[in-house]
């Protein structure tokens, strides 16, 4: 029989329901799972979904550089099982900023040395990933900043950085929304290595992410607004189980309501 456009072989059933009240997506996609786990129907995913940021969303351990399901991504994929087809491309040390800094000695670096930037390389490791043919939602979670901040010596930062950060990742989130993807940002959660003129910048960026996400985005998460202690930290700067977790709790329900 042909059903939606779809061929199918004498040996498949095709079966279909007729419904007194509409189903909202939600309760569609749980009867889906329901029928898949019964009688072993494979539920095709309708959305994509990608992060691009650093260490915080690869999965810094302390042990380990990137273990990916310590990520609140993986806690995140397993809660949309079946729905969503989910790629980690962050990557640790990602930073939005300029491939070399224009502003001099970093805290970890030498002048000019250059560092490891998501921004570029979103045409050759996230758009090609875009298929308007298999899925219906295309989204794409911008979670970076950190080390735009914390690289810097805190003396060193310069005033109005945190402008230039949040102008770059916008235009960077704009060009994603032109290629195919629904954009989430996500803002900049504290650490104890962003301080001084950093931490102002850092402030900054969030201020500027929080009034004007709309402008490359289709939803914002506020994480920095999460009740952050040190006891959320692996090492004061990458969010241990409990942090991630936290993370993933505020992040799924952006993504849920675009889906």
């Amino acid at each position: 029989g042909v059903s939606n456009g779809t061929t199918f072989p004498s040996a498949d059933v095709v079966t279909a329901f007729v419904l007194t009240t509409a189903l909202s997506a939600a309760d569609e996609q749980a009867a889906m799972d329901v029928l898949a786990s019964k009688w072993s129907i494979t539920n095709s995913p309708s959305t994509l979904l990608a992060v691009a940021g650093d260490s915080i969303s690869s999965g810094y351990t302390g042990a380990l550089f990137d273990c990916r399901n310590f990520s609140w991504f993986r806690s995140v994929a397993v809660s949309l099982g079946s729905r969503a087809v989910c790629f980690n491309t962050a990557m640790v040390g990602g930073w939005i900023g300029s491939l070399v800094s224009p502003y001099g000695p970093l805290a970890n670096e030498t002048a000019g040395t250059a560092a490891v930037q998501f921004g570029p390389q979103a045409p050759d490791t996230l758009d090609p990933l875009l298929d308007a043919t298999k899925f219906t939602k295309q989204i794409l979670i911008v979670y970076g900043g950190h080390n735009d901040f914390a690289l810097f010596l805190a003396a060193s930062a310069p005033a109005g950085y945190g402008a230039t950060i949040w102008t770059t990742l916008q235009t960077y989130c704009q060009a994603r929304q032109a290629a195919g993807w629904t954009v989430i940002v996500v803002d900049c959660i504290p650490g104890t290595d962003i301080t001084g003129q950093a931490e102002t910048e850092r402030l900054s960026f969030n201020s500027l992410m929080a009034a004007n996400w709309a402008t490359c985005a289709s939803a914002f998460v506020q994480a920095s607004a999460l009740p952050w202690v040190g006891g959320d930290y692996i090492d004061g700067v990458h969010p241990n189980a409990t942090g991630q977790a936290m993370l993933a709790v505020v992040i799924l329900p952006k993504i849920q309501g675009l889906m």
